[in-house]
């Protein structure tokens, strides 16, 4: 983001790539690429024009560096990881498509995908093309309370990549969220790793059952959240879930039970979620 032309820049410097082009061309190829992404003091860079060359060599850095890293899957998707956020793009023909994105906060997937370069572009070349996408974002649902609020700021600050999946699926009439902690990845330890005598994540997943909450919120549905609105009863089931994959004394606890015990869950594993969602509760109905 760039706050004021005056005195911010953003500016991706390449630790080995010379120039976009040629990066996302390594990335194809199955080359894994590195780039550190930081603010610089304004500059006025010089005229602009045909052949015009621009002097960035005296910059002054405003903070420290970002890394990002791009990678590229069997299906030649292209990610780029990075300040807990992950991009997918695409190529087709001569065009970089930006076809999703997601983070703590939401996920958003292009039906018709962003347009985000066309190769060779030139002096004087412009690029102008409808996009639509749907998605889902959480921040508002968690925000309507204290409880909800301190709930997002976890998910926010956490170490952990954190993946939210919404569905409509209706799972059945007493599930309406589900985390993983962890990934199925024998080769990353399963997304789980030991410090200091604690287990914590690098991999979590929590999947929203939003057919199951809407079926729960109708008036005569005799359920667990009837009289709310998708909003309340979404950001209810978001805070429980967040504390599955943000509370390391919770998180340590559940995967040491599941190692001693043969994998099966620690039975009071729902006790702390389940009193941080009646918390929840009790806040809005005090509004």
């Amino acid at each position: 983001m760039i706050k004021s032309v005056t005195k911010q820049l953003l500016l991706f410097l390449l630790v080995f790539i010379p120039s976009m082009t040629s990066a996302c061309d390594a990335v194809l190829k199955g080359n894994i690429g590195k780039y550190m992404l930081t603010r610089v003091e304004g500059v006025y860079p010089g005229e602009c024009g045909v052949d015009c060359i621009w002097d960035f060599s005296e910059l002054m850095y405003l903070e420290k560096p970002q890394y990002l890293q791009c990678n590229v899957d069997g299906m030649g998707q292209i990610m780029i990881f990075g300040n807990k956020c992950i991009n997918y793009y695409t190529f087709k023909g001569d065009t970089l498509l930006q076809v999703g994105k997601e983070s703590p906060l939401e996920i958003i997937s292009y039906s018709i995908p962003l347009h985000n370069m066309k190769y060779p572009i030139v002096y004087g070349d412009s690029l102008y093309i409808e996009f639509e996408g749907e998605g889902v974002y959480c921040g508002d649902h968690l925000s309507m309370t204290r409880i909800g609020i301190g709930q997002l700021q976890n998910l926010i600050n956490s170490s952990t990549k954190i993946h939210i999946d919404m569905t409509n699926e209706i799972k059945n009439s007493m599930t309406y969220g589900e985390t993983i902690q962890g990934n199925f990845d024998k080769n990353s330890n399963y997304g789980r790793y030991f410090v200091n005598g604690q287990y914590r994540l690098n991999d979590a997943n929590i999947k929203i059952y939003f057919g199951s909450i809407k079926e729960s919120i109708r008036s005569d549905s005799g359920l667990k959240y009837e009289g709310l609105s998708e909003d309340e009863a979404l950001g209810i089931v978001m805070s429980h879930e967040t504390v599955h994959c943000t509370n390391i004394t919770e998180i340590d606890a559940d995967i040491k039970y599941e190692v001693k015990h043969g994998g099966k869950p620690r039975p009071d594993r729902e006790v702390l979620p389940r009193e941080i969602e009646k918390q929840v509760r009790h806040e809005l109905e005090e509004k």
